[in-house]
């Protein structure tokens, strides 16, 4: 089964079952709406997270109350992975203008990711504790545009990683039947 993240009229995430080519396909419209959201997402998180480390801390307890089955895939220390994910958004917003560049890196993620043991529809769950995440670190909340814009880059990042997720777990089947 295929995933397809999208954002609909109300820029809420949504999920449609749809086939692996529809998820490589880069939608030039989508790229253009990425980069024009870059200074919405970038300027939020420098709100949110002045202590990116500390910001990374509060994403993994939101994370792991909304999905408290997922804690065994995690170490039990968490600050090595804290830095990992500080890195990842780090990345992301080094290269919001160009996110054509990412696409390979992402969906190597989700092929990772799948080896840890992930399902796709766990990348959701990631997406949605990174949005609250977000909302309590800031006074007031995201803007309803910064909330879009977060959610369109996520759905764009869940897409990737599915492609690449699939892409290995087709690899995974491949050699079983060989």
């Amino acid at each position: 089964m295929n995933i397809r993240f999208y954002t609909d009229e109300t820029a809420q995430c949504r999920v449609r079952i749809g086939s692996l080519e529809d998820l490589h396909t880069i939608d030039s419209k989508l790229m253009l709406g990425l980069r024009a959201d870059s200074v919405l997402v970038r300027a939020s998180f420098i709100r949110a997270a002045p202590d990116p480390p500390a910001f990374a801390a509060a994403f993994y307890l939101r994370f792991f109350e909304l999905a408290p089955m997922l804690r065994a895939l995690f170490p039990s220390q968490m600050r090595a992975q804290e830095a990992k994910f500080v890195h990842a958004l780090h990345t992301l917003l080094d290269f919001l203008e160009a996110p054509e560049v990412l696409v390979a890196g992402l969906r190597q993620l989700g092929a990772r990711h799948r080896r840890y043991g992930a399902q796709p529809m766990h990348f959701a769950l990631v997406g949605e504790a990174l949005t609250q995440t977000l909302e309590r670190a800031l006074a007031n909340g995201l803007s309803a545009a910064e909330r879009g814009a977060w959610q369109r880059l996520f759905g764009w990042i869940m897409a990737q990683m599915v492609v690449g997720w699939s892409e290995a777990e087709a690899q995974d089947a491949a050699h079983c039947a060989a």
